[in-house]
Formats: C-alpha cells, sequence, structure tokens
C-alpha cells in the first residue's frame, strides 16, 4: 500500500478557522457631511454630501471592503456604491465617498438612511433631505412704525447650511443698506451700526430679503419676493401687548401637534394668525380668534412630516414684545403609518431555582425567531405585532419547557411569561477520540470536510502514517464539526 509520509493540510485549516472565528471587525461611526465636511441632519436637494464610515480591526486580515447605500423615506434603495477597500491591518481605518449629488438619489422630501457595510458588519444612520424653500415670518410685509429694539428678522427655511440677508432703499436691491450672513433662522439688526448709512430711519421704506446657501457658498433658496416695512422714531413704548408662543407639544400616538400660545399683556387680543412650520415646511396657519389677558389657548395642528423634526411656531402680531412671537423645538412627531409595537418579557430558571444564562427562548406567530436570556436568566421579545405567539424555553442542561401561547392583543408589554426547567439526568460521557494520536481517523474525519473531491480521489490508495502540525488539530475538528470553520482549501505533499 502507498504511504503519506507528510500531511500539511491542518496548518491551511487553522489558519482560516483563525480569519472565521477570531476576525473581530468594529464598525465605530458612519455619517453624512456636507461639502465643507460639516456633519448636518437637514440639507437640501441641490446640494452634494459625503458618506463617511470608520471602523476598528482586532486582527489582521486581507482586506476591509466598504458598501454605501442610500435607502429613501419609502425604504427604496436609491443609491449603491461598493468598491472601496482598505487593507486589513489592525487598528483604526475608514472610508469616504465624496461630493455625491442628492439630486442622485433623491425621490421625495423626507427623511433618507444611509446603511454602510464593512465585510458583515453594518451601521446606519439617518439624515433629512428636503425642496430648499424660505419663508419670511417678521417683519410681515407692509409693516409699519416697528419699535423692536433690536429689530430682528426671522424666517422659516430648510435645505440651507446658512442665509444671506439683503437689506435696501428699493425692490430692486439697488440701493443696498445692508448685506450679512447668518447660520441662523434669524438675524439681529445692529443698534448701533458703525456706519451710519446703515441707521434705520422713522418713516423709510426699507425692502428685506433673504436666500439660502449651501456650505460652497451658492444658492440654494430664494424668498419668493421681497418684504418692506418701516420703523418709528426710538420712544419708549410701554408693553401693552404681548403674546407669547410658550410651548410646541407633539401629540401622543397621533399625527398633531399643539401650539400653546398665553396672552401675557394688558389687553385683549382678537383674530391672530398662528403658522407652524416642520422642518422649514408650512403645515398650516390657524387664528386665534380671542384671547383673553392671562389666557392660554392650544391650537393643534395635523402634521404632514414624521419623525424627529424641528418644528417652528410662529404668530403674525404687531407685538410690543417681538422676541417671544416665535418657538423653535426640536420634536418627535408620531406617524400614523408606523405601527407600535409589543414586547413579550420574562424570566428563565431552573427548578434548583438557579437563573439560568444562555437559555434560548424561542418564538414564533406573525414574527419569529430567538432570543438568549441575560446573566439574570431574564429575556426580551420586542417589535411584535398583534397575534398568537407559540413560545418554548431551552437549555443545555435542563429538559426542554413544554410550548405556551401568548395571546398579544394589544401594543403592550406582556410581563412576567417565565419558565422553570427541569434538570437533564447526567450522562456519561462518551471517550473523545484524540486525533493528534490517531493520525489515520484524523484523515478519515478531515477528508469529510474537504471540497475538493479530486483530492481525496487521488488519494483513494494511500494511508496516512505520519501528520506535522503546529495546530491544535482536535479544536480544528471539534470546531469543523460545529460548524465554526470550513475547509475552503489544502495543499499536499507526498513524499
Amino acid at each position: 500500500m502507498k504511504k503519506i509520509s507528510y500531511f500539511g493540510i491542518a496548518t491551511t485549516i487553522c489558519y482560516l478557522l483563525s480569519a472565521i472565528c477570531c476576525y473581530a471587525l468594529k464598525m465605530k461611526s458612519v455619517s453624512v457631511t456636507d461639502q465643507l465636511g460639516k456633519v448636518r441632519t437637514n440639507y437640501s436637494v441641490t446640494e452634494k454630501v459625503n458618506l463617511n464610515a470608520s471602523v476598528f480591526n482586532d486582527l489582521i486580515t486581507d482586506r476591509i471592503s466598504f458598501k454605501f447605500k442610500i435607502k429613501d423615506p419609502a425604504g427604496a434603495v436609491r443609491f449603491t456604491h461598493t468598491g472601496n477597500s482598505i487593507p486589513g491591518t489592525i487598528g483604526a481605518g475608514g472610508s469616504s465617498v465624496k461630493f455625491i449629488p442628492i439630486a442622485n438619489f433623491f425621490s421625495t422630501s423626507g427623511n433618507y438612511k444611509l446603511v454602510v457595510t464593512a465585510n458583515a458588519v453594518s451601521k446606519e444612520t439617518l439624515f433629512s433631505v428636503y425642496s430648499p424653500n424660505i419663508t419670511p415670518t417678521y417683519p410681515s410685509n407692509y409693516a409699519r412704525d416697528l419699535t423692536d429694539k433690536p429689530l430682528v428678522f426671522r424666517w422659516v427655511a430648510s435645505g440651507a447650511a446658512k442665509y444671506k440677508i439683503h437689506l435696501a432703499l428699493d425692490a430692486a436691491f439697488f440701493n443696498m443698506v445692508l448685506t450679512d450672513e447668518t447660520a441662523l433662522l434669524q438675524y439681529s439688526y445692529p443698534d448701533n451700526p458703525a456706519d451710519v448709512r446703515q441707521k434705520l430711519s422713522a418713516g423709510t421704506v426699507y425692502y428685506w430679503k433673504v436666500e439660502g446657501l449651501d456650505a460652497a457658498g451658492n444658492i440654494v433658496a430664494k424668498m419668493s419676493s421681497p418684504s418692506d416695512f418701516t420703523v418709528k422714531s426710538n420712544v419708549l413704548v410701554v408693553a401693552a401687548k404681548d403674546l407669547a408662543v410658550l410651548d410646541i407639544v407633539p401629540v401622543p400616538y397621533q399625527p398633531k401637534v399643539t401650539v400653546s400660545v398665553k396672552n401675557q399683556g394688558g389687553k385683549v387680543e382678537n383674530a391672530i394668525p398662528l403658522s407652524l412650520y416642520l422642518n422649514g415646511i408650512p403645515v398650516g396657519t390657524q387664528n386665534i380668534d380671542t384671547i383673553s389677558v392671562g389666557e392660554t389657548k392650544s391650537l393643534s395642528f395635523l402634521t404632514n412630516i414624521s419623525g424627529l423634526v424641528v418644528a417652528l411656531a410662529s404668530l403674525t402680531f404687531d407685538d410690543d414684545y417681538i422676541k417671544n412671537n416665535t418657538l423653535t423645538k426640536q420634536i418627535s412627531v408620531y406617524s400614523a403609518a408606523i405601527e407600535e409595537k409589543a414586547k413579550i418579557l420574562g424570566t428563565v430558571s431552573g427548578k434548583d431555582g438557579k437563573k439560568l444564562f444562555d437559555a434560548v427562548v424561542y418564538y414564533d406567530g406573525p414574527a419569529e425567531g430567538k432570543v438568549v436570556t441575560n446573566p439574570g436568566g431574564e429575556y426580551k421579545i420586542d417589535k411584535l405585532s398583534t397575534g398568537d405567539y407559540i413560545l418554548k424555553a431551552t437549555h443545555p442542561d435542563y429538559e426542554d419547557s413544554k410550548e405556551i401561547t401568548v395571546k398579544v392583543e394589544k401594543l403592550k408589554s406582556y410581563t412576567n411569561i417565565d419558565w422553570t426547567l427541569e434538570p437533564k439526568e447526567k450522562e456519561e460521557k462518551k471517550k473523545k477520540i484524540d486525533y493528534a494520536k490517531d493520525t489515520q481517523k484524523c484523515w478519515d474525519k478531515i477528508r469529510e470536510y474537504i471540497k475538493d473531491k479530486e483530492i481525496i480521489s487521488e488519494l483513494e490508495d494511500f494511508e496516512m502514517i505520519k501528520m506535522e502540525t503546529k495546530a491544535d488539530i482536535n479544536k480544528i475538528i471539534s470546531e469543523l464539526e460545529e460548524g465554526k470553520a470550513e475547509i475552503t482549501g489544502a495543499e499536499l505533499q507526498i513524499q
């Protein structure tokens, strides 16, 4: 019979096993930035963005490949980029895709999702895209004899990184008084400007407009038309009229937002328009018919945008204290399209009272899967819709539980769904084969997992008499049997 004196497959298996079982790649962060590298949550369809990902690698591997994917508000994939990769060295690394026109993946205004996958590890982040718009809120068009000190220009907008305000003596903006930039949705006019030509004069009609700029300074949004106003001479005015926007609150489990307004002045006010904007987009305007001195009134608006948004409520009112006529607040708006979910919670214990760590709870029904208990024996199954769920608990050292049915009729938490498991009877452990000492049995076992059948056929008349390896062959075969490793290549040397 022919003899094999050297068998070199075990080392190859060891390297493969290390790559499969010990490889630890972590996705640290993903982000969307503008052309200047600034992280923002809102963008205009006219802008370009950078897609970024950072990772940390714990073990040397060949390469780390990246896949960038963008989903629109409906969940459809609108953009995919592959091909970026870095060496698989130990330490921090990352990849970016730069200057992607948003128009290339824009479908509709709303929340978009960036998903980045590095090898088999993924992470995601949300960002909003809206068609650029600017709506002035104060001073309103044709406002006369303003007494604000300082005069604060206000507007609502979306899709711009910064804003440029223009003030002129004519509607064509030929005779300019002031031009300035701000990252805010308001601009406080200087009380005592250094240039005397910029000092506002009583009775003079002034025109103002705002342009939205992207990070590179390009104009991406404009007011539909300029507004004009006049100021009154500087005299002390007693604050007899004072309406304040107190708060903006989302209505739980309803696509509505409530705005509260209080009359802090000294007289009854009538027919006051209140406007609400979400991410710079108008939601609607309602009138406060009558509001008495000291009274607080709340108006509800039906929303057309859901998720985390920037809300702005504004009163159109000739107020003696204009600063509190507008309020901006970040809120989370409920969407009727997003169904709330139920939970099932409980514990798994042994009959001896021991809380069982790493017990597995299987569930089947409208959704199916499994969860593992924590060190306290606790488990949680969440994100469930209504329906009947069949549950079973298992643990390697205990008998499986009987199946139970949990009826989820409401979107709430179902607690105290517990199990007490019977311990298994101890069995005499079977003597394991020491493959490091029995080379022929080692070869018989390993060839079960070699995919290249030509190698098997070539060695049919051979007998294994010697094996050389630095790896723990017993551990390798154990990993092969448990499905934690596989043989994808082999080298044989026959002497």
